[in-house]
């Protein structure tokens, strides 16, 4: 289960950077990546907390 965290928290961490290496081409699509990190970012919170209350 921990995996699940591990991943959510990378791909939200890949999206942060993709975000800001488009800032500058394209607003629109930079402010994209940061919604999708910031729903991954979410999903791994949610597992994170879902695993330390079930144990």
């Amino acid at each position: 289960m921990m995996r699940r965290v591990i991943i959510c928290a990378v791909t939200a961490l890949v999206f942060v950077i993709a975000g800001i290496q488009r800032i500058d081409s394209n607003s629109s699509t930079s402010s994209l990546f940061f919604i999708g990190a910031a729903l991954w970012a979410g999903a791994a919170f949610a597992s994170y907390k879902r695993i330390k209350k079930n144990g």
